[in-house]
């Protein structure tokens, strides 16, 4: 009996003692590490940087303030997306250490902290400067990964150090020039289209039309009696040619020569816009040049056939399509793009790849070749 009162006391005891020290625990003060920045010196100097550097292993991105723009240099100067540059720079001053890790060279690349130097890596060093070239901040970037709970964080390393670190907060950096500018160049649909005229060196056109703004689909204009027309899937295909333009690379246009081989494409809207195209392929990039005009005489042209005369018309849209292509004109005329393949295809396409003879001597090879340029499936006409 003793030893049983004994244990139970015993019990009672220790039950005691462990809710005095979590009792205990819970009232003692909460004491938080705190996380240090990494670049305490960026903070005051946000406003100072000039010059943001950022190297990759194949590619790099140099993106400088000039006369109060922010520009990509190694784009020949074209504006770079000032929101994106800006959170760059705020997002770096606000990096904050959580925990050293390795120094070991050769552990590097676990973390992809090696250097922009090393072959086949993914790590980016990034570099700060004022107007002075005076080094700011550079940091190399490593793979992402949660700091702590759902906090996102990264590795790093500071490029004259060899501690890793790991980093609490984001960086969207990258050494792709597309990413650093306003891709999206302008929508012209193909609904407004009334006529696309394809010019090659050679002296060879292709035009595609329709009769009125309703029409559902393109005709192939001038076909040769010996000849079938093309399907009407390509036709229609090439009527999108100008639709969600979009540019992956850019150059000035006074530094930029075309060549000999370069084909003339212009399309006409049926309210009066006016593109014309250059476009070129040059070591495998396809380069497209666009002016823009507004022609008045395409909408009377139009009017005649379908709609009241010119003169009994509001004005409006006419007034529409006239700044539409002069705010266009401004802003794409002094630069050559670097257009997406199917965009070139589509543009560019020669009469002799999708025109058979009829019958046809080698069946649709010369069309699914101009089908797969243009991104449409193998399909017979």
């Amino acid at each position: 009996m003793k030893q049983k009162k004994l244990l139970i006391l015993s019990i009672i005891t220790v039950a005691v003692i462990l809710a005095a020290g979590i009792t205990s625990k819970l009232r003692a003060p909460q004491i938080t590490k705190s996380k240090d920045i990494l670049f305490p010196e960026l903070v005051s100097q946000i406003n100072d940087v000039t010059t943001i550097d950022i190297k990759g292993n194949q590619r790099s991105v140099l993106l400088r303030q000039k006369d109060s723009i922010w520009v990509i240099e190694n784009s020949d100067n074209y504006p770079a997306l000032f929101n994106k540059v800006k959170e760059t720079v705020i997002n770096l001053s606000e990096l904050r250490i959580v925990d050293d890790k390795t120094d070991n060279p050769e552990l590097y690349s676990r973390l992809g902290v090696e250097g922009p130097e090393v072959t086949g890596t993914t790590s980016l060093l990034v570099t700060l400067k004022n107007k002075s070239n005076q080094e700011i901040a550079a940091i190399i970037v490593g793979s992402q990964r949660q700091s702590s709970g759902s906090k996102p964080g990264l590795y790093v390393r500071k490029s004259n150090d060899t501690r890793t670190l790991l980093v609490e907060g984001t960086l969207d950096v990258t050494d792709h020039k597309e990413n650093w500018f306003h891709r999206y160049l302008f929508d012209i649909s193909s609904t407004r289209v009334r006529e696309v005229q394809i010019a090659h060196p050679d002296n060879s056109k292709l035009t595609i039309y329709k009769k009125d703004k309703g029409q559902a689909d393109f005709e192939q204009k001038d076909i040769p009696d010996v000849k079938k027309t093309a399907s009407k899937i390509i036709l229609n295909r090439i009527g999108t040619g100008l639709e969600e333009m979009r540019a992956d690379d850019v150059r000035a246009l006074e530094q930029f020569e075309f060549p000999d081989d370069t084909i003339v494409t212009t399309v006409t809207t049926f309210d009066g816009l006016k593109t014309t195209v250059k476009c070129a392929k040059i070591d495998g990039r396809t380069y497209a040049h666009f002016e823009f005009d507004f022609d008045p005489a395409l909408v009377a042209a139009q009017q005649e056939s379908t709609e009241p005369p010119l003169e009994e018309k509001p004005a409006t849209d006419q007034i529409d399509v006239r700044q539409e292509a002069q705010t266009l004109k401004d802003t794409l005329s002094n630069w050559v793009y670097v257009i997406p393949d199917f965009k070139y295809e589509a543009l560019t396409i020669n009469v002799n790849t999708i025109t058979n003879p009829f019958p046809s001597e080698d069946g649709n090879d010369a069309l699914d070749a101009a089908l797969k340029g243009m991104g449409i499936p193998d399909i017979g006409q």
